[in-house]
Protein backbone atom coordinates (compact mmCIF):
# COMPACT_ATOMS: atom_id res chain seq x y z
CA UNK A 1 0.00 0.00 0.00
CA UNK A 2 1.17 3.44 -1.22
CA UNK A 3 2.02 5.81 2.19
CA UNK A 4 2.50 9.38 1.52
CA UNK A 5 2.75 12.28 3.73
CA UNK A 6 2.88 15.90 3.50
CA UNK A 7 6.11 17.41 4.93
CA UNK A 8 5.57 20.53 7.18
CA UNK A 9 8.31 23.67 6.12
CA UNK A 10 8.06 24.14 9.98
CA UNK A 11 10.03 21.23 10.13
CA UNK A 12 13.80 22.63 10.63
CA UNK A 13 15.25 19.14 8.99
CA UNK A 14 13.77 16.09 8.21
CA UNK A 15 12.92 13.67 11.15
CA UNK A 16 10.89 11.08 9.55
CA UNK A 17 9.69 11.09 5.77
CA UNK A 18 7.91 7.79 4.60
CA UNK A 19 7.49 8.36 0.58
CA UNK A 20 6.49 5.37 -1.60
CA UNK A 21 7.30 4.13 -4.77
CA UNK A 22 6.43 1.34 -6.41
CA UNK A 23 7.60 -1.17 -3.71
CA UNK A 24 10.21 0.99 -3.01
CA UNK A 25 10.03 2.88 0.37
CA UNK A 26 12.56 6.42 0.62
CA UNK A 27 13.10 6.89 4.62
CA UNK A 28 15.05 9.47 6.25
CA UNK A 29 17.53 7.53 6.47
CA UNK A 30 17.66 7.60 2.49
CA UNK A 31 18.57 11.24 3.19
CA UNK A 32 21.46 12.99 3.80
CA UNK A 33 20.49 16.45 3.80
CA UNK A 34 18.21 18.87 2.77
CA UNK A 35 19.96 18.72 -0.86
CA UNK A 36 19.09 15.30 -1.36
CA UNK A 37 15.75 16.31 -1.76
CA UNK A 38 16.51 17.66 -5.57
CA UNK A 39 16.84 14.03 -6.23
CA UNK A 40 12.88 13.32 -5.98
CA UNK A 41 10.84 14.16 -8.74
CA UNK A 42 6.90 13.96 -9.11
CA UNK A 43 5.94 9.99 -9.70
CA UNK A 44 1.87 10.60 -10.02
CA UNK A 45 -0.83 13.28 -8.60
CA UNK A 46 -3.95 12.39 -6.55
CA UNK A 47 -7.02 14.44 -6.32
CA UNK A 48 -9.01 13.51 -3.37
CA UNK A 49 -12.77 15.22 -2.79
CA UNK A 50 -13.62 15.38 0.74
CA UNK A 51 -17.77 16.18 0.07
CA UNK A 52 -21.00 16.16 1.62
CA UNK A 53 -21.77 12.66 -0.58
CA UNK A 54 -18.83 10.78 0.24
CA UNK A 55 -14.76 10.84 -0.18
CA UNK A 56 -14.18 10.22 -3.80
CA UNK A 57 -9.83 9.28 -4.89
CA UNK A 58 -8.85 9.92 -8.55
CA UNK A 59 -4.91 8.85 -9.33
CA UNK A 60 -3.48 10.50 -12.30
CA UNK A 61 -0.72 8.74 -13.75
CA UNK A 62 1.90 10.70 -15.84
CA UNK A 63 5.19 10.87 -17.63
CA UNK A 64 8.20 12.97 -17.55
CA UNK A 65 10.09 14.26 -20.39
CA UNK A 66 13.52 14.69 -20.88
CA UNK A 67 13.83 17.73 -18.85
CA UNK A 68 12.26 16.22 -15.70
CA UNK A 69 9.15 17.95 -16.16
CA UNK A 70 5.61 16.54 -17.05
CA UNK A 71 4.95 15.36 -20.54
CA UNK A 72 1.39 13.90 -20.11
CA UNK A 73 -0.93 13.41 -17.66
CA UNK A 74 -3.83 10.52 -17.90
CA UNK A 75 -7.08 11.44 -16.70
CA UNK A 76 -9.36 8.82 -15.78
CA UNK A 77 -13.29 10.03 -16.37
CA UNK A 78 -13.73 12.65 -12.98
CA UNK A 79 -17.39 12.06 -13.04
CA UNK A 80 -19.92 14.68 -12.46
CA UNK A 81 -18.21 15.74 -8.40
CA UNK A 82 -16.95 19.15 -7.14
CA UNK A 83 -13.87 18.96 -9.54
CA UNK A 84 -14.11 18.79 -13.13
CA UNK A 85 -12.79 20.30 -16.51
CA UNK A 86 -14.38 23.47 -16.96
CA UNK A 87 -14.99 21.93 -20.99
CA UNK A 88 -17.41 18.99 -20.29
CA UNK A 89 -15.34 15.96 -21.05
CA UNK A 90 -16.78 12.49 -20.34
CA UNK A 91 -14.54 9.61 -20.38
CA UNK A 92 -11.01 9.04 -20.08
CA UNK A 93 -7.98 12.38 -21.15
CA UNK A 94 -4.83 13.17 -21.61
CA UNK A 95 -3.04 16.48 -21.08
CA UNK A 96 -0.06 16.92 -23.45
CA UNK A 97 2.76 19.37 -21.98
CA UNK A 98 5.02 21.39 -24.80
CA UNK A 99 8.19 22.80 -23.68
CA UNK A 100 10.03 25.83 -26.08
CA UNK A 101 14.39 25.56 -26.12
CA UNK A 102 14.49 27.54 -23.21
CA UNK A 103 12.65 24.52 -20.73
CA UNK A 104 9.40 27.38 -20.50
CA UNK A 105 6.07 24.86 -20.16
CA UNK A 106 4.28 26.80 -23.68
CA UNK A 107 1.19 24.43 -24.65
CA UNK A 108 -1.03 22.42 -22.33
CA UNK A 109 -3.25 20.67 -24.32
CA UNK A 110 -5.67 18.04 -22.67
CA UNK A 111 -7.35 16.00 -25.77
CA UNK A 112 -9.69 13.34 -25.97
CA UNK A 113 -8.90 10.49 -29.01
CA UNK A 114 -6.67 13.06 -30.53
CA UNK A 115 -9.04 16.26 -30.46
CA UNK A 116 -8.31 19.27 -28.10
CA UNK A 117 -10.86 19.91 -25.77
CA UNK A 118 -9.36 22.52 -23.77
CA UNK A 119 -6.00 24.42 -24.51
CA UNK A 120 -3.89 26.74 -22.94
CA UNK A 121 -0.79 28.77 -24.58
CA UNK A 122 2.17 30.55 -22.81
CA UNK A 123 4.79 33.26 -23.85
CA UNK A 124 7.40 34.65 -21.71
CA UNK A 125 9.62 37.52 -22.37
CA UNK A 126 13.02 37.56 -22.73
CA UNK A 127 13.40 37.60 -18.97
CA UNK A 128 11.39 34.20 -18.52
CA UNK A 129 8.04 36.20 -16.85
CA UNK A 130 5.16 34.75 -18.21
CA UNK A 131 3.56 37.86 -20.44
CA UNK A 132 0.31 36.01 -22.71
CA UNK A 133 -2.05 33.36 -21.70
CA UNK A 134 -4.35 31.96 -24.22
CA UNK A 135 -7.22 29.86 -22.61
CA UNK A 136 -9.32 28.09 -25.56
CA UNK A 137 -11.94 25.72 -24.67
CA UNK A 138 -16.14 25.18 -25.48
CA UNK A 139 -16.40 28.00 -22.99
CA UNK A 140 -14.53 30.00 -25.41
CA UNK A 141 -11.30 32.08 -26.18
CA UNK A 142 -9.41 34.53 -23.70
CA UNK A 143 -5.97 36.04 -24.26
CA UNK A 144 -4.30 37.44 -21.68
CA UNK A 145 -1.75 39.97 -21.36
CA UNK A 146 0.76 40.22 -18.31
CA UNK A 147 2.50 42.84 -16.67
CA UNK A 148 4.93 43.31 -14.09
CA UNK A 149 6.06 46.05 -11.71
CA UNK A 150 10.26 44.95 -10.44
CA UNK A 151 9.38 41.45 -11.29
CA UNK A 152 5.87 41.45 -9.56
CA UNK A 153 3.17 40.47 -11.24
CA UNK A 154 0.72 43.70 -11.18
CA UNK A 155 -1.70 43.65 -14.07
CA UNK A 156 -3.93 41.33 -16.32
CA UNK A 157 -5.43 42.69 -19.22
CA UNK A 158 -7.97 40.33 -20.97
CA UNK A 159 -9.52 40.20 -24.06
CA UNK A 160 -12.34 37.51 -24.15
CA UNK A 161 -15.75 36.17 -25.68
CA UNK A 162 -16.41 33.84 -22.93
CA UNK A 163 -19.20 35.87 -21.11
CA UNK A 164 -20.54 37.73 -24.47
CA UNK A 165 -18.91 39.38 -26.97
CA UNK A 166 -15.90 40.24 -27.20
CA UNK A 167 -14.73 42.60 -24.10
CA UNK A 168 -11.59 43.67 -22.65
CA UNK A 169 -11.38 43.48 -18.42
CA UNK A 170 -8.43 45.05 -16.86
CA UNK A 171 -7.20 43.36 -13.36
CA UNK A 172 -4.89 44.94 -10.94
CA UNK A 173 -3.06 42.68 -9.37
CA UNK A 174 -1.52 43.18 -5.55
CA UNK A 175 0.77 41.25 -4.46
CA UNK A 176 2.44 40.66 -0.79
CA UNK A 177 6.03 40.97 0.54
CA UNK A 178 5.44 37.15 0.25
CA UNK A 179 4.79 36.58 -3.35
CA UNK A 180 1.38 35.79 -2.65
CA UNK A 181 -1.80 37.62 -4.34
CA UNK A 182 -3.45 39.52 -1.91
CA UNK A 183 -6.07 41.72 -4.04
CA UNK A 184 -7.28 41.58 -7.66
CA UNK A 185 -9.77 44.00 -8.94
CA UNK A 186 -11.27 43.25 -12.49
CA UNK A 187 -12.91 46.24 -14.14
CA UNK A 188 -14.43 46.43 -17.91
CA UNK A 189 -13.73 49.21 -20.37
CA UNK A 190 -15.92 51.49 -19.21
CA UNK A 191 -13.83 50.91 -16.04
CA UNK A 192 -17.07 49.57 -13.98
CA UNK A 193 -16.25 46.68 -11.40
CA UNK A 194 -16.78 43.17 -12.33
CA UNK A 195 -15.46 41.00 -9.49
CA UNK A 196 -13.11 41.45 -7.19
CA UNK A 197 -10.76 39.08 -4.52
CA UNK A 198 -9.34 39.91 -1.67
CA UNK A 199 -7.39 37.45 -0.27
CA UNK A 200 -6.10 36.69 3.42
CA UNK A 201 -4.20 34.70 5.69
CA UNK A 202 -7.20 33.11 7.10
CA UNK A 203 -7.28 29.62 6.82
CA UNK A 204 -5.38 28.98 10.19
CA UNK A 205 -2.38 28.33 8.43
CA UNK A 206 1.21 30.73 8.07
CA UNK A 207 1.32 33.08 5.45
CA UNK A 208 4.08 31.44 3.72
CA UNK A 209 2.47 28.32 3.18
CA UNK A 210 -1.67 29.27 2.23
CA UNK A 211 -4.14 31.82 0.94
CA UNK A 212 -6.90 32.40 2.21
CA UNK A 213 -9.54 33.71 -0.02
CA UNK A 214 -12.71 35.82 0.25
CA UNK A 215 -14.53 36.37 -3.26
CA UNK A 216 -17.65 38.15 -3.55
CA UNK A 217 -19.33 36.80 -6.37
CA UNK A 218 -21.95 38.76 -8.45
CA UNK A 219 -24.40 35.83 -8.82
CA UNK A 220 -24.73 35.89 -5.39
CA UNK A 221 -25.60 37.92 -1.86
CA UNK A 222 -23.69 37.90 0.49
CA UNK A 223 -19.58 36.96 0.86
CA UNK A 224 -18.84 33.59 -0.46
CA UNK A 225 -15.49 32.12 1.58
CA UNK A 226 -12.68 29.88 -0.27
CA UNK A 227 -9.81 28.58 1.76
CA UNK A 228 -6.96 28.33 -1.17
CA UNK A 229 -4.03 26.11 0.76
CA UNK A 230 -0.82 25.68 -1.18
CA UNK A 231 1.56 23.51 1.03
CA UNK A 232 5.49 23.82 0.01
CA UNK A 233 7.62 21.64 1.96
CA UNK A 234 12.02 21.86 1.55
CA UNK A 235 11.31 23.69 -1.89
CA UNK A 236 8.99 20.63 -2.77
CA UNK A 237 5.36 21.62 -3.86
CA UNK A 238 3.18 18.94 -1.80
CA UNK A 239 -0.47 20.05 -2.35
CA UNK A 240 -2.93 22.07 -3.07
CA UNK A 241 -6.69 22.26 -1.70
CA UNK A 242 -9.59 24.05 -2.15
CA UNK A 243 -12.11 24.34 0.69
CA UNK A 244 -15.74 25.43 0.32
CA UNK A 245 -16.43 27.42 3.11
CA UNK A 246 -19.89 26.19 2.92
CA UNK A 247 -21.59 26.49 6.56
CA UNK A 248 -19.61 29.39 7.15
CA UNK A 249 -21.15 31.03 4.47
CA UNK A 250 -24.79 29.74 5.10
CA UNK A 251 -24.87 30.97 8.59
CA UNK A 252 -23.46 34.59 6.69
CA UNK A 253 -25.87 34.46 3.94
CA UNK A 254 -28.84 33.08 6.10
CA UNK A 255 -29.52 30.73 2.95
CA UNK A 256 -28.54 27.38 1.64
CA UNK A 257 -26.18 26.98 -1.67
CA UNK A 258 -25.43 24.51 -3.92
CA UNK A 259 -21.83 23.20 -3.65
CA UNK A 260 -19.40 25.75 -5.35
CA UNK A 261 -17.22 23.84 -8.58
CA UNK A 262 -13.87 23.53 -9.37
CA UNK A 263 -12.66 23.48 -12.50
CA UNK A 264 -9.18 22.42 -13.45
CA UNK A 265 -6.66 24.73 -14.29
CA UNK A 266 -2.76 24.29 -15.37
CA UNK A 267 -1.51 26.03 -12.23
CA UNK A 268 -2.93 24.01 -10.12
CA UNK A 269 -0.09 21.44 -10.62
CA UNK A 270 2.58 23.22 -12.26
CA UNK A 271 4.05 25.04 -9.09
CA UNK A 272 7.84 25.92 -10.12
CA UNK A 273 7.29 25.83 -13.73
CA UNK A 274 6.44 29.67 -14.14
CA UNK A 275 8.12 32.72 -11.79
CA UNK A 276 5.05 34.16 -9.38
CA UNK A 277 3.72 31.20 -9.42
CA UNK A 278 1.69 31.32 -6.33
CA UNK A 279 0.33 34.50 -7.84
CA UNK A 280 -0.54 33.46 -10.72
CA UNK A 281 -2.19 30.48 -8.83
CA UNK A 282 -4.36 32.60 -7.02
CA UNK A 283 -5.11 35.32 -9.68
CA UNK A 284 -6.69 32.32 -12.01
CA UNK A 285 -8.98 30.67 -9.91
CA UNK A 286 -11.10 33.28 -10.90
CA UNK A 287 -11.73 31.41 -14.07
CA UNK A 288 -11.84 27.85 -11.80
CA UNK A 289 -14.14 28.91 -9.11
CA UNK A 290 -18.11 28.48 -10.15
CA UNK A 291 -19.77 29.60 -6.86
CA UNK A 292 -22.90 28.06 -6.10
CA UNK A 293 -26.64 29.25 -6.31
CA UNK A 294 -29.21 29.59 -4.17
CA UNK A 295 -31.02 25.59 -3.25
CA UNK A 296 -32.19 23.68 -0.69
CA UNK A 297 -29.11 21.84 -1.01
CA UNK A 298 -28.50 21.09 2.93
CA UNK A 299 -24.77 21.09 3.64
CA UNK A 300 -23.63 19.21 7.05
CA UNK A 301 -19.91 19.92 6.45
CA UNK A 302 -17.41 22.34 4.75
CA UNK A 303 -16.17 19.99 1.38
CA UNK A 304 -12.71 20.05 0.49
CA UNK A 305 -11.17 18.96 -2.51
CA UNK A 306 -7.03 18.31 -2.46
CA UNK A 307 -4.38 17.62 -5.31
CA UNK A 308 -1.23 15.77 -3.93
CA UNK A 309 2.14 15.40 -5.26
CA UNK A 310 3.55 12.13 -4.84
CA UNK A 311 7.12 11.99 -4.98
CA UNK A 312 9.49 9.50 -5.66
CA UNK A 313 13.34 8.65 -6.93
Amino acid sequence: MNTRKVISRKLLFLTLITLTISCTIIQDSDMKGPGEFSKLKVKSFQIVQNLNEGTFTTDLQITLGGNGKLATINWPDLGSHKFRFRTPISGAAVSILTYNASGHLTIFDTQVNSVSMERYTFDYDASGNLVQVVSEGNFGTATDVLTYTAGVLSNIKRTTNISGPVTVINSIVTVDNYGALSLIESRNASGNLIDGYHLQSTCGYTQDTTLGASYNAAIATGVNSLCLRNIVSFDLPQSVSFTDGAISRNQQNGSSRDPDKYFFHPFMITQGYFKNDEALLAAYFRDSWKVGQTSNFNFKNDETVTINKVYGI
